[in-house]
């Protein structure tokens, strides 16, 4: 069987790139790391480790893309792309079991052999395993059951069927608007239970650890490993959100309040460290700018994406870009606003709204 592991970018993520490839090479050293890098600009050299693959996705003409490089953010891009570029690479290249990382994912120990030796051929990533362990249920069913920033697809016609029907949704719509059932990408997957029989949810609680699932899951060392719950190996860590000051800027988890605080504040120093190794290089986002220069803003974006500009070649048309955004201008900065207020967790939106009424009460009560 031939396995392949493929990740998706914008410029800016290739140093995360280089360091989810850095473990593969120490936890799955035969495996090249296949990198689909969209807005990537002509004159730019992206530096890539030995053991990736680089391919731009420009270059591949795919139509499912046309038109949206304004309308889209480079997050949103990369959300949109994943179901379109597995299809892409199963169709274009031998390959029998096909693997998609996030590119802010580690790896820590093996992985491929245990996944692909399932008798399912698709495979999603939950975002909980254990109901008696978890007491933060309200963002799953705001972001979804899953976390499409890991699964697994086999060259079979029913793994076909899903991705074209996943391209097929996020085609029609991959925004976030949780309070309307939609997250990008990801919401979508709650329905692919029901609709495809060759589903396997991956249980394996080393696979796509995260601070969504830390409730639920205690790290330790032994030995030379890391184990989950001390029972199963840490495979592969999902770095979602991180910074320098907490684990990751969506989510109020504290080191310092767990038992394993230490451990998990000394992976995420060492991750942080690798990526440090490759972030000499600043890159640039190809679909950032007007033709003439000016800067496009989210507000741009959201103009055309819901339809409220008439203009049909926007890069080059920046005057009448900002003037259609005058008139439309509350409506949309009323959506990004909503947009951001949905993106934090219920501590955070509960203490915006806290803070909200008490400058209420003192201004206007």
């Amino acid at each position: 069987m031939i396995k392949n592991i493929f990740t998706l970018c914008t410029p800016d993520y290739i140093n995360a790139v280089n360091a989810l490839s850095s473990s593969l090479k120490e936890t799955e050293p035969n495996t090249t790391l296949f990198c689909y890098v969209f807005g990537n600009p002509a004159h730019q050299n992206l530096i890539a480790n030995e053991n990736i693959r680089i391919i731009h996705i420009e270059s591949l003409s795919l139509p499912e893309i046309r038109g949206k490089e304004f309308s889209h953010t480079p997050f949103e891009m990369c959300c949109l792309l994943k179901p379109v570029i597995a299809k892409y690479h199963l169709l274009n290249n031998e390959c029998d079991f096909l693997l998609f990382l996030d590119s802010d994912t580690y790896t820590y120990s093996p992985f491929l052999t245990e996944l692909s030796q399932t008798n399912a051929k698709i495979l999603l990533s939950p975002h909980a395993l254990y109901p008696e362990t978890i007491n933060r249920f309200e963002p799953f069913l705001r972001s979804g059951a899953f976390n499409a920033g890991l699964f697994a697809i086999k060259r079979h016609h029913e793994a076909f069927e899903f991705l074209n029907w996943w391209s097929a949704m996020v085609n029609f719509k991959c925004i976030q608007d949780p309070n309307n059932g939609l997250l990008l990408e990801q919401k979508w997957l709650d329905l692919a239970p029901s609709l495809f029989n060759e589903i396997e949810i991956i249980r394996d609680p080393g696979i796509n650890t995260a601070y969504w699932n830390l409730c639920e899951r205690v790290l330790s060392r032994k030995s030379n490993s890391i184990l989950i719950n001390q029972k199963h190996p840490l495979k592969i860590f999902h770095f979602s959100g991180i910074i320098r000051e907490r684990l990751s800027k969506y989510s109020d988890i504290k080191t310092e309040d767990r038992a394993d605080g230490k451990l998990l504040k000394q992976l995420a120093d060492e991750y942080l460290s690798v990526m440090d190794d490759y972030s000499d290089t600043k890159y640039h986002y190809a679909h950032e700018k007007f033709d003439s220069g000016e800067q496009i803003t989210p507000e741009m974006r959201k103009l055309v994406l819901f339809g409220l500009s008439k203009v049909t070649t926007p890069f080059s048309n920046f005057d009448e870009i900002q003037r259609e955004l005058k008139k439309n201008r509350l409506k949309i900065q009323e959506s990004l606003v909503i947009s951001q207020l949905q993106r934090l967790e219920s501590y955070d939106r509960n203490l915006f709204f806290r803070i909200l009424f008490r400058l209420y009460a003192k201004f206007f009560a």
